[in-house]
């Protein structure tokens, strides 16, 4: 019998696919509705202080590329502990909370929703890339729990393997790898505007067209720190899935796909992962994390 369970941090996933920290993670309906389709985690939309103010629309698709102006959780740290984390006591699965952006948010946020969390993933995507900055982030969340803490990282913000290091250094238990890109531009030119925005035309990347450079940025973050990794961008099926697992993340996020098209998709997923395990005659699905191979080293000359 396949084993699809994986471990981070002390904390047990009866599966590697967790929600990214956005729309599918937004409220108690969708949580609830994740854990019943099997997912292996759940994930909070990231929690701030500071009421967000969101473009209307903030998706859009151009072809397959997707973008999107949003931002953290459009309800209150209040709704969130009153109402949401308590009525997810009855969960089946782990729960990450996360939160953001700075350390006035954490300072309040962290004692705040401790009671609730079995985990914490800090969102770094609006930090610059000040090592000083990095460290005081990954310090500040260890001293106010003693829940696993989790560093999402973002390549806008400097070097993710450097990042990825630094977050080690300050006592992070993982990190998460990637966050949306950008910012970048797509502009609709029979309307002669922006797809999205309102101050500015700009919006981040996210989807199946970032799934490389996230691809990349696991594997290199995955041989330079020995906490895990979890992999994020992109992730629509169990090809994906496995792919990051190869590449060496423990676990993987996915966002877009959730968002777009709901948990009905994760049972196809997790069928799409059995299935390539039993054709590799893998037994237990942790055993692949970081095996990829260059592509002129033969699979018999693995072993």
């Amino acid at each position: 019998m396949l084993d699809t369970s994986v471990s981070l941090a002390g904390l047990h996933f009866r599966n590697p696919l967790l929600p990214g920290s956005g729309p599918p993670g937004d409220s108690l309906e969708k949580l609830q509705k994740l854990d019943k389709a099997g997912i292996g985690g759940l994930v909070t939309k990231t929690i701030s202080l500071a009421p967000p103010h969101v473009p209307r629309p903030c998706m859009a698709f151009n072809g397959d590329l997707f973008f999107n102006v949003e931002k953290w959780s459009t309800k209150s740290p209040e709704e969130w502990t009153t109402t949401i984390l308590p009525a997810l006591k009855s969960r089946s699965v782990p729960l990450v909370v996360s939160v953001g952006y700075t350390p006035a948010d954490l300072e309040r946020l962290i004692p705040q929703m401790d009671a609730w969390a079995d985990a914490f993933e800090i969102s770094t995507h609006y930090l610059s890339s000040s090592a000083s900055q990095w460290l005081e982030m990954v310090k500040l969340a260890k001293e106010l729990t003693v829940r696993p803490v989790f560093m999402k990282l973002s390549v806008h913000a400097g070097d993710v393997v450097a990042n990825a290091v630094l977050c080690e250094k300050g006592g992070a238990d993982g990190v998460t790898a990637i966050n949306s890109i950008g910012p970048v531009m797509s502009i609709d030119i029979e309307k002669r505007a922006s797809r999205l925005g309102d101050e500015s035309p700009y919006m981040w990347l996210s989807g199946h067209a970032i799934k490389p450079v996230a691809l990349r940025a696991v594997y290199d973050i995955a041989r330079a720190v020995s906490i895990p990794v979890i992999g994020c961008g992109g992730v629509a099926t169990g090809t994906d899935v496995i792919e990051f697992m190869l590449a060496g993340a423990s676990a993987v996020q996915c966002c877009t796909a959730l968002a777009r098209k709901g948990p009905d998709i994760i049972a196809p997923v997790l069928d799409d992962v059995a299935a390539w395990c039993r054709r590799h005659n893998v037994s237990a699905l942790r055993e692949i994390i970081g095996t990829v191979t260059p592509h002129y080293i033969t699979p018999e000359s693995r072993a």
